[in-house]
């Protein structure tokens, strides 16, 4: 938990690094980065270019880039061991490869210099570095080493960089026709060269799986997966995209947004994937669980996924038009209820002291919260994420998969959960779902 210090100190170390990332680009206007031409011919100038207010806007992205790096260190480092500095050093220095990877993409992607790119990789990386050994020494927290080891390390560095290279060229593909003259800033891989650049950051970020692995929250699988692809790599990977969109260019800021959102559903996947199949190399601590016949997100993933994909290749319009602009109000709404439905879940949970995973026997029932007005309130969250995603990026293949998602769902999960509780719980359990209903 963040108290009234760590923000000071966090907040020093920040306004620290953004006076060196300033003077750098003060004292040397030429390392001022600007887009590609191929993206600048044909796309108009965004707002904050025609205002004039470029560099205060340039100012104000990268003290949120900090700021970003820090709420997500802040929990890692709290069980990562190591000393606090150098952990924080570590944490910034992986993400500013990360951007340096995008740099790379501009080489590789939209015909820029290697030469250019590779001077923009060390004018933001080298700072990203700095600003996390000045974070970790603020709020870092040393801790002692542990015993925990990952089973089989290599496979989980396969796994996260399969899952990345393979969704980021499936969805950037089936989305290159759909976003007209912003498609270049999709990175569609192609050549020899672009998909090594993909497997280059596909490697470095299944590395950082790997490093990160002991640090990262939460007890249950996809959760753990679920904030690191989201949170530790989404965050940066979808900042340094919106660059581009934010600075210079207009029309092009949901691409930066479905470009970080591909990525970081791919490195779910592969990091969920792991999770699993270390979790299933580990002898049982006892045969009495829940027995669930797919990991919970699994089907509304791969519906999603899959509508995304049909309505790409195969476009079918929905029955009634809706503007962007309520699209996008309800898109948000049901993210956020969905996302605030699930923490609010697992927060219970945690004061139980019960365990949320489904794959480990349970100690209690959870019936206050939103156990009041649902039995299964996390995978509603799931389904309201889901909606929301669907009515933003989606059309009417995403609506139509939706039942089948929830269909499985429901046979899959929720009713092998319930058949588990009653004979762990009887009466106590019967109760319970006789005055809840199973959804809402």
């Amino acid at each position: 938990m963040w108290d009234k210090r760590d923000m000071v100190r966090a907040g020093a170390a920040i306004i620290m690094t953004m006076v060196g990332w300033g003077l750098i680009r003060l004292i040397f206007p030429a390392l001022d980065y600007y887009p590609p031409e191929s993206i600048t011919r044909v796309l108009e100038p965004s707002w904050v270019t025609t205002a004039g207010v470029r560099k205060a806007a340039m100012f104000v992205y990268g003290l949120l880039a900090l700021v970003l790096m820090a709420v997500f260190f802040k929990p890692v480092q709290e069980r990562w061991p190591g000393r606090g500095a150098v952990k924080g050093l570590v944490f910034g220095t992986a993400l500013g490869v990360i951007w340096s990877f995008g740099f790379l993409g501009g080489w590789a992607f939209l015909g820029t210099t290697l030469r250019a790119e590779l001077l923009n990789s060390v004018v933001d990386a080298l700072p990203l570095g700095v600003a996390g050994w000045l974070i970790g020494w603020a709020i870092g927290r040393d801790v002692p080493k542990s015993e925990h080891k990952m089973s089989k390390p290599w496979l989980a560095v396969f796994l996260v960089a399969i899952g990345f290279v393979v969704l980021h060229a499936l969805g950037a593909t089936f989305f290159a026709d759909l976003v007209g003259p912003a498609s270049p800033l999709l990175f569609v891989p192609t050549t020899p060269r672009q998909f090594a650049l993909l497997v280059g950051l596909g490697i470095w970020v299944g590395g950082m799986y790997l490093v990160l692995h002991a640090g990262l929250p939460f007890e249950s699988t996809w959760a753990r997966a679920a904030f690191f692809a989201f949170g530790v790599f989404g965050h940066s990977w979808t900042w340094f995209h919106l660059f581009i969109p934010i600075m210079d260019v207009a029309g092009a800021l949901s691409v930066g947004l479905l470009v970080g959102l591909i990525g970081a559903v791919g490195v779910f996947v592969g990091a969920l994937g792991y999770e699993w199949l270390a979790r299933a190399a580990q002898p049982s601590q006892t045969s009495e669980t829940a027995g669930i016949l797919v990991p919970p997100p699994v089907p509304l993933v791969a519906a999603l996924v899959l509508g995304l994909v049909l309505d790409s290749a195969v476009p079918a319009d929905l029955p009634f038009e809706t503007p962007l602009w309520a699209r996008s109000i309800g898109a948000v709404a049901g993210i956020v209820a969905g996302v605030l439905l699930i923490a609010s879940a697992y927060r219970l949970f945690r004061r139980a002291g019960v365990d949320a995973d489904p794959y480990r026997p349970t100690s209690g029932i959870i019936s206050s919260g939103p156990y009041k007005y649902s039995r299964n309130p996390m995978y509603v969250g799931l389904i309201l994420i889901y909606a929301g995603l669907a009515a933003l990026f989606g059309g009417l293949w995403c609506w139509l998969l939706l039942p089948v998602a929830v269909l499985v769902l429901d046979f899959g999960v929720v009713r092998q959960e319930e058949a588990y509780l009653e004979r762990r719980f009887g009466d106590a359990y019967r109760a319970y779902r006789n005055q809840v209903r199973r959804w809402l």
